[in-house]
């Protein structure tokens, strides 16, 4: 069984729920320096764009891999390339890239350490179908009064 040795959440806001969850809150160098598997799922704007550049890699642990479900524009791909080749870090994981799909002859497409998934985790007949249901409980619950079954409060 994966068991990790602790939660590491690096937010704007820290919220109650990481504490209760045995986690902690951590700048963004502790979480690049100091942990095995880093997941990007920022939204992009002017301040994320490029937010995982040449720096990160350069200061990651060397057994590393780095996932990005965000956008494919918070990774400097040069940089990431370069860290791959290079075996900076072990690897990376990317449901998102610029552009999408990656041209055939991109560097990253052979790389044995980097798996390019095509950004289509949902599209599923299952998830998509669950999807659909979901959202009808939601609209049922509402227009009886009661809570929707996935409500999300910010």
């Amino acid at each position: 069984m994966f068991r990790p040795a602790q939660i590491l959440y690096n937010s704007i806001n820290e919220k109650p729920i990481v504490k209760a969850l045995g986690g902690q809150f951590v700048t963004v160098d502790e979480l690049r320096k100091n942990n095995d598997f880093i997941v990007v799922a920022a939204s992009l704007n002017e301040d994320t764009k490029f937010i995982v550049s040449r720096e990160w890699f350069a200061t990651m642990k060397p057994n590393a891999i780095l996932v990005n479900i965000g956008r494919g524009q918070l990774i400097d791909q040069g940089a990431l390339v370069e860290a791959l080749q290079e075996k900076k870090i072990r690897g990376a994981g990317l449901d998102v890239m610029t552009p999408e799909p990656l041209p055939l002859d991109h560097p990253m497409i052979n790389l044995d350490n980097v798996l390019l998934l095509p950004h289509v985790g949902s599209s599923t007949y299952e998830t998509v179908e669950k999807m659909a249901m979901l959202t009808a409980e939601n609209i049922l619950a509402v227009l009886n009064g009661d809570p929707m079954p996935a409500e999300v409060v910010i």
